[in-house]
């Protein structure tokens, strides 16, 4: 009888063992192929003003005369740019947008399950990582794919966070945080500051709901601050991105 119980303690680990290798597997190949799409559907040539801004981040930030404003000021995308021009090969600054391609699929993957299961999961991930605008929009240099990647996995903290009571104030700071990053990419990100509150206040408990908004918007705030303190830097005189561009 106890070796009956073992051999089927041990077929169902196997069985979850399998399961969960599928699954990363499942995921992987997702993600090399979203990758392998995104670059045949490249346009090296699509260079609006603000890709060539990107471009040239490390220019930008050597001589401000460069570029224009509203895209200088776009600190989310000209501070990794600029970071990864680094390495010397403006090709390595298309990994931006495809490492944050990759993690709006995770993350809606991640959704998926916490929402539904691992089938819903891996469905939503593979219809995002087909839709055109993802893949066409994805390798560029262009803001939305970091704002959508910043902005739902905010999200995805936010819902999650009523899991576990103990973890909600990190999760609510940290979701502040990057909705403050997808800001830094393009200002249209705020908009999301409003389903953002509503889900706290409506989720969150009558004692702790005023402290969960509270840290939420610090978080949210941080980002301002650091990004007035920067671009007064950059600039050499005061702007305020949210009001101005």
């Amino acid at each position: 009888r106890s070796l009956c119980c073992f051999l089927q303690i041990m077929f169902k680990n196997l069985v979850a063992l399998r399961y969960t290798f599928n699954e990363n597997l499942s995921i992987s190949l997702l993600l090399i192929l979203s990758v392998i799409l995104q670059w045949l559907f490249f346009l090296p040539y699509y260079l609006p003003s603000d890709t060539v801004n990107y471009l040239n981040a490390n220019d930008i930030l050597n001589f401000r005369v460069l570029g224009e404003t509203i895209h200088i000021v776009r600190l989310g995308m000209v501070g990794p740019t600029a970071f990864l021009k680094l390495w010397g090969l403006h090709e390595l600054m298309v990994l931006y947008g495809l490492l944050t391609s990759a993690g709006t699929i995770l993350t809606t993957y991640q959704l998926g399950l916490f929402l539904g299961n691992k089938t819903k999961g891996l469905i939503a991930a593979v219809i995002v990582s087909f839709t055109p605008i993802h893949v066409i929009f994805g390798a560029p240099l262009l803001p939305d794919g970091p704002l959508v990647f910043f902005a739902l996995l905010s999200f995805y903290l936010i819902i999650t966070a009523a899991v576990n009571p103990a973890q909600a104030k990190t999760k609510f700071l940290a979701s502040g945080l990057l909705l403050g990053l997808a800001y830094t990419c393009k200002v249209t990100a705020l908009f999301f500051c409003v389903p953002a509150l509503g889900h706290i206040f409506f989720t969150s408990d009558k004692q702790t709901r005023i402290q969960s908004i509270i840290v939420f918007f610090s978080g949210l705030t941080f980002i301002f601050i650091a990004e007035v303190i920067i671009l007064k830097w950059m600039l050499n005189e005061w702007h305020f991105r949210i009001i101005e561009t």
